[in-house]
């Protein structure tokens, strides 16, 4: 299987990392949207927001990840919203995080 990452995540040590923890899968990416396009091309999986230029260069695309809890970026992608493509986010990920700080902040 392989992974398109569309954020700046996908460093040397991330790539290592993550191709040591999951060794079926490979992790692809690029730097601005034509490196994306080029390396979308067989990826069945989008990790962060992706364009519609993107979408289009990877058909057999099935799943996007968004790394956060919005998906306003979908904005850029229409065809998602009508495609069988399955989309979800982080809702909820960070609540537990975020609500220690605040509490630590006013102590």
């Amino acid at each position: 299987m392989k992974v398109l990452v569309t954020s700046g995540w996908l460093n040397d040590d991330f790539r290592a990392r993550w191709e040591a923890d999951f060794p079926d899968v490979e992790f692809v990416g690029g730097a601005t949207e034509a490196e994306l396009m080029a390396a979308a091309g067989d990826a069945e999986v989008a990790f962060g927001s992706v364009t519609e230029n993107v979408v289009k260069s990877a058909p057999n695309l099935k799943w996007v990840q968004s790394g956060s809890a919005g998906v306003e970026w979908m904005r850029h992608a229409p065809s998602l919203i009508d495609s069988d493509i399955v989309v979800t986010n982080t809702r909820g990920a960070h609540a537990t995080t975020i609500a220690e700080h605040t509490f630590g902040m006013l102590v």
